[in-house]
């Protein structure tokens, strides 16, 4: 009887531990994961132009108000500052789709445009960036916005270890643990277009 009930033990054991890796598998890591080194490989400039078409498709379906040249113009800008500060550029666009939905009027609590900045906590790291920065108003300018973005989250990466899962957990997983996920899941999307859109064009080469 105490074999039995330890073999039952045993297999219980190991289906949770199966259950549990299964889990664990599908939660991505922006460091670890596949989809990041893939991308991460690819952040050559001859890869630029797949990039911005895997946001641009993507940026339409979460924001399917914008036209077909304000989702290029994000999508550059995104590539471009991701680019400038050394990021990679899907976890830039994943965070912007969080914390805006793509709006550049989005504002509240102090946080202003695409991505959210909040004026008075970062308002010297914005002068000494940008001197033409010198209002709110400015600073809800797309391209300004973006490119303000990825400066201090550049900044924050560093502070974070170089880890973006440390970044995402300390900077924009506000609300917990569902606005990582959130990120993370935006990431993955992206990621995976792009991937796509790569291997297609190796396939056809």
């Amino acid at each position: 009887m105490g074999n039995k009930v330890f073999r039952s033990f045993l297999l219980v054991l190991i289906v949770l531990l199966a259950l549990a890796g299964c889990a664990a598998a599908e939660v991505l890591s922006l460091d670890g994961s596949r989809e990041a080194a893939f991308t991460r490989r690819h952040l050559g400039r001859e890869w630029s132009s797949l990039r911005q078409e895997a946001m641009v498709n993507y940026f339409s379906i979460v924001n399917g108000d914008l036209s077909a040249e304000r989702l290029r113009r994000y999508a550059v800008y995104v590539d471009r500052s991701a680019e400038q500060y050394g990021l990679d550029p899907f976890v830039v666009a994943a965070v912007m789709i969080d914390r805006s939905g793509l709006d550049w009027l989005s504002k509240g609590d102090g946080e202003y445009g695409l991505m959210r900045i909040d004026w008075a906590e970062n308002r010297s790291r914005i002068a000494k960036e940008d001197r033409r920065i010198t209002e709110p108003r400015i600073l809800m300018k797309p391209v300004l916005n973006v490119r303000m973005g990825a400066a201090l989250m550049a900044d924050r990466l560093t502070l974070s270890g170089k880890s973006y899962d440390e970044l995402i957990a300390r900077f924009y997983g506000r609300d917990g643990l569902s606005r990582s996920e959130a990120i993370e899941r935006h990431y993955r999307n992206l990621a995976q277009d792009f991937q796509e859109r790569v291997e297609a064009r190796k396939g056809g080469n």
